[in-house]
């Protein structure tokens, strides 16, 4: 073959990949144009290439491949005004906060680049397709605050690289699959706020590199399953809400990195295991609303970075540890609406960045003490509803100028006391 020849047949080649590039970016013009998700200022403007519109992202050959318009333009509409499958080489889509309808669309189980998916705060419809499955690249997730419907697709298991799943705020039913346990990447599963039941399936034990577990505000029920223990890389475990019952599992306590624990609103029963003193990273306990029952156990002083307690509405019994004033990072105590007994200890002082103190509905007995008089960041104090006796200390009248907003004792008198008129004023305020 001659060198002419040879010469042809590379130029024709070359015209024909040129050519096909050039229909391959009109096509993706098209999908782009024809979404209306950018605004006619943007879309009409000749001399601004669709690759230079904002939140749109090309890889080094010129294609598609990032989408962001988070916050954005709120686009409205449909999502399946946008052709999908014209888009072959995204690998990063993010539409938060809106205002998109609809359903999701089948064309977007052809994007098997796709690692980032971000459809939040939306107002999509219509079940997770069971094509999600093709998305075997994909390693976000996040369709939370829409209005999704169905079950949890069981072929979310396939996504083995998956390492972020929000599936929260929805209307999910049924149970979690128990395919969820092969998502051995998965660090991430936030599943709040829907109507899902059932308890947690055994497999999800093989998720060890979980650091936040968010099943909150559902139907979960049966007992806390021991393996959670074993998931030694939470920094989060929200529970809270459900129908849990049976005790508190005492691996709990192996939870080491542990910083968030919140329980509240379940039928938990027993006592506060002790092992829960040795989460020395913990900042945030809330057993609240449950029927624990027994003493507050002095292990929990070792969490000295407690910044919010909430034991309240159980049946914990006794005085109160005097470790509790020594737990200084606290913002948040509340014991209200159990059967607390004994004096307020006058160390309640220590506790400067003290915000909200609720000890309502126990059975306090003795004087108050003056020294709540130094908790110059309190906002809201409430006392009512026990059995105090004495003066109400004249120190409490000066928390108002730092911002006190709400005070409470009993709408009938303290034994023998003699409040002030400012104090009574106060109360007046708080009860009107």
């Amino acid at each position: 073959m001659s060198l002419v020849v040879l010469n042809t047949v590379a130029f024709s080649c070359y015209n024909s990949i040129a050519a096909a590039q050039r229909h391959f970016k009109q096509s993706e013009a098209s999908a782009l144009r024809d979404s209306r998700w950018w605004p006619p200022s943007v879309t009409g403007n000749t001399t601004l290439p669709y690759y230079a519109w904002p939140g749109v992202w090309c890889d080094a050959s010129g294609s598609v491949n990032k989408i962001d318009l988070t916050n954005k333009y709120r686009i409205g509409g449909n999502l399946g005004n946008m052709n999908f499958s014209l888009l072959p080489s995204l690998t990063d889509l993010r539409l938060v906060n809106n205002e998109l309808t609809g359903v999701i669309p089948l064309q977007m189980c052809t994007l098997s680049r796709l690692t980032h998916l971000y459809l939040s705060q939306n107002s999509l419809v219509g079940p997770l397709p069971h094509c999600v499955q093709n998305l075997t690249s994909l390693e976000v997730l996040h369709v939370d605050y829409n209005h999704i419907s169905g079950s949890i697709p069981p072929r979310l298991g396939n996504l083995e690289r998956l390492t972020d799943l929000d599936l929260g705020f929805n209307a999910l039913i049924g149970g979690v699959p128990l395919t969820i346990g092969r998502l051995h990447n998965l660090q991430s599963l936030l599943c709040s706020s829907n109507f899902l039941e059932g308890s947690i399936p055994l497999e999800l034990e093989n998720l060890t590199k979980l650091n936040m577990v968010d099943l909150s505000c559902n139907y979960f029920n049966g007992p806390i399953p021991s393996f959670i223990g074993n998931l030694t890389s939470l920094t989060m475990l929200y529970l809270q809400e459900n129908k849990f019952g049976g005790f508190i599992p005492l691996k709990i306590g192996n939870l080491m990195n542990l910083i968030d624990l919140n329980l509240q609103r379940n039928k938990l029963n027993g006592s506060i295991p002790l092992e829960i003193g040795d989460l020395r990273n913990l900042e945030l306990l809330n057993l609240s609303s449950n029927n624990l029952v027994g003493k507050i156990p002095l292990e929990l002083g070792r969490l000295i970075k407690m910044y919010v307690i909430d034991l309240s509405s159980n049946v914990f019994t006794g005085p109160l540890p005097s470790f509790i004033w020594n737990l200084t990072s606290l913002n948040y105590l509340f014991l209200q609406v159990n059967k607390f007994s004994g004096s307020i200890s006058s160390a309640i002082g220590n506790l400067k960045y003290l915000n909200r103190l609720n000890l309502s509905e126990n059975r306090f007995d003795g004087a108050i003490p003056s020294e709540i008089g130094k908790l110059r960041a309190l906002k809201f104090l409430d006392l009512s509803s026990n059995n105090f006796v004495g003066k109400i200390p004249v120190e409490l009248e000066s928390l108002r100028s730092f911002g006190l907003s709400a005070f409470a004792l009993d709408s009938k008198p303290i034994a023998n006391a003699e409040p002030n008129a400012a104090l009574i004023l106060l109360q007046i305020q708080f009860f009107s």
